[in-house]
């Protein structure tokens, strides 16, 4: 038996091989990748509770043109810190819709919240999503959204999110993203 044939029958690999390797070709060629890692300069007080809470945009991608029934995959990662002694709530979330800079619209990844203490220092957050519009849209912006929360009793409610951190911002809530260490973007996909 040689290496074409097993137990008599002629093993068509090839064939195989290249029908995976053009579907591929052809679907990676299709998707179109959109990031943003460079952080809006923006400050913003903390909220005593989550309704509260100012909300910031620290990535923004768009405009960007959208077919029905595409598949839009939104991954964002941003890097957190403080000197804080209290806890503090650090909320996030992915909203669709028609500005760089707003933070209300088609929340297409829920908001999440955790907290960050100055014993966490250097909190990685990352927030992932899926979404497939049933009809084309133009000239969207997809906005990475943040926000801080910290209750009075916990002595950091005076405090500031920052984007990006300052030197002078040693009591505040450092959103550290990008800048020039690489640590955070927001990454948008359609495919």
């Amino acid at each position: 038996m040689n290496d074409s044939t097993k137990r008599g029958q002629p093993v068509r690999y090839s064939r195989l091989i290249i029908g995976a390797f053009c579907f591929a070709s052809a679907h990676s060629a299709a998707a179109a990748i959109s990031r943003d890692n460079v952080e809006n300069n923006t400050v913003a007080t903390l909220g005593e509770d989550s309704a509260s809470a100012p909300r910031v945009v620290v990535y923004s991608v768009g405009p960007l043109n959208i077919a029905a029934n595409a598949v839009v995959d939104i991954r964002f990662q941003s890097e957190v810190t403080t000197q804080c002694s209290g806890n503090i709530g650090v909320g996030r979330y992915v909203v669709r819709t028609s500005s760089a800079t707003a933070t209300t619209g088609t929340n297409v990844v829920p908001p999440a919240v955790e907290n960050v203490t100055e014993d966490i220092h250097h909190q990685v957050l990352v927030h992932t999503g899926l979404e497939q519009p049933s009809s084309a849209l133009t000239g969207v912006y997809y906005n990475a959204v943040v926000y801080a929360l910290s209750a009075a009793s916990q002595g950091c409610y005076t405090e500031s999110i920052s984007v990006p951190p300052e030197d002078s911002d040693s009591n505040k809530l450092l959103i550290e993203g990008a800048g020039t260490n690489s640590f955070g973007e927001l990454i948008v996909e359609i495919r």
